[in-house]
Protein backbone atom coordinates (compact mmCIF):
# COMPACT_ATOMS: atom_id res chain seq x y z
CA UNK A 1 0.00 0.00 0.00
CA UNK A 2 3.16 2.52 0.88
CA UNK A 3 3.83 2.60 -3.13
CA UNK A 4 0.28 3.43 -4.19
CA UNK A 5 0.46 6.10 -1.57
CA UNK A 6 3.52 7.72 -2.54
CA UNK A 7 1.75 7.79 -6.41
CA UNK A 8 -1.37 9.28 -5.29
CA UNK A 9 -2.09 12.95 -5.50
CA UNK A 10 -3.40 15.31 -3.52
CA UNK A 11 -7.18 14.74 -2.67
CA UNK A 12 -7.39 10.79 -3.58
CA UNK A 13 -8.52 8.30 -1.74
CA UNK A 14 -7.18 5.07 -1.47
CA UNK A 15 -8.87 1.85 -1.16
CA UNK A 16 -7.56 -1.67 -0.60
CA UNK A 17 -8.59 -5.08 0.72
CA UNK A 18 -6.61 -6.57 4.11
CA UNK A 19 -6.45 -9.77 4.45
CA UNK A 20 -7.88 -11.33 7.98
CA UNK A 21 -5.36 -12.25 10.39
CA UNK A 22 -2.44 -10.16 8.63
CA UNK A 23 -0.78 -7.55 9.88
CA UNK A 24 -0.69 -4.66 7.57
CA UNK A 25 1.98 -1.47 8.11
CA UNK A 26 1.55 1.68 6.68
CA UNK A 27 4.29 4.14 6.55
CA UNK A 28 4.42 7.02 4.21
CA UNK A 29 6.69 10.17 4.00
CA UNK A 30 4.28 13.12 5.03
CA UNK A 31 1.13 12.67 7.23
CA UNK A 32 -2.07 10.88 5.34
CA UNK A 33 -5.88 11.08 6.86
CA UNK A 34 -7.43 7.75 7.32
CA UNK A 35 -10.84 6.37 7.62
CA UNK A 36 -12.15 3.20 9.15
CA UNK A 37 -15.61 1.96 9.10
CA UNK A 38 -16.46 -0.58 11.41
CA UNK A 39 -19.21 -3.08 10.70
CA UNK A 40 -21.25 -1.92 13.94
CA UNK A 41 -21.73 1.77 11.85
CA UNK A 42 -18.59 3.18 14.17
CA UNK A 43 -16.38 5.05 11.92
CA UNK A 44 -12.60 6.02 13.08
CA UNK A 45 -10.92 8.77 11.59
CA UNK A 46 -7.81 10.38 11.68
CA UNK A 47 -4.04 10.87 10.87
CA UNK A 48 -1.10 9.07 10.44
CA UNK A 49 2.01 11.17 10.85
CA UNK A 50 4.88 11.13 8.59
CA UNK A 51 7.48 8.33 9.00
CA UNK A 52 5.40 6.35 11.61
CA UNK A 53 4.62 2.83 11.33
CA UNK A 54 0.30 2.49 11.36
CA UNK A 55 -0.12 -1.17 11.83
CA UNK A 56 -3.50 -2.49 11.37
CA UNK A 57 -4.68 -6.63 11.77
CA UNK A 58 -8.33 -7.23 10.64
CA UNK A 59 -10.31 -10.36 12.11
CA UNK A 60 -13.63 -11.42 10.38
CA UNK A 61 -16.30 -9.22 10.59
CA UNK A 62 -14.70 -6.22 11.82
CA UNK A 63 -14.05 -4.15 9.37
CA UNK A 64 -16.12 -2.55 6.34
CA UNK A 65 -13.86 0.00 4.98
CA UNK A 66 -10.60 1.25 5.39
CA UNK A 67 -9.47 4.62 3.29
CA UNK A 68 -6.14 6.50 3.36
CA UNK A 69 -6.97 10.27 1.80
CA UNK A 70 -3.98 11.92 0.73
CA UNK A 71 -3.70 15.42 1.29
CA UNK A 72 -1.36 18.30 -0.42
CA UNK A 73 1.34 18.74 0.75
CA UNK A 74 1.95 22.02 2.12
CA UNK A 75 4.48 24.77 0.79
CA UNK A 76 5.43 26.56 4.15
CA UNK A 77 5.73 24.28 7.67
CA UNK A 78 2.24 24.35 9.61
CA UNK A 79 0.82 22.29 12.40
CA UNK A 80 -1.53 18.97 11.63
CA UNK A 81 -4.40 18.80 13.51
Amino acid sequence: MDSDIKKAGPRETISRDLEYGTPTTIRNNRPVKFKIEMTNGSVFEGIIPANTDFKVTVQPGDITNFDIIVEDIPKIPKIVE
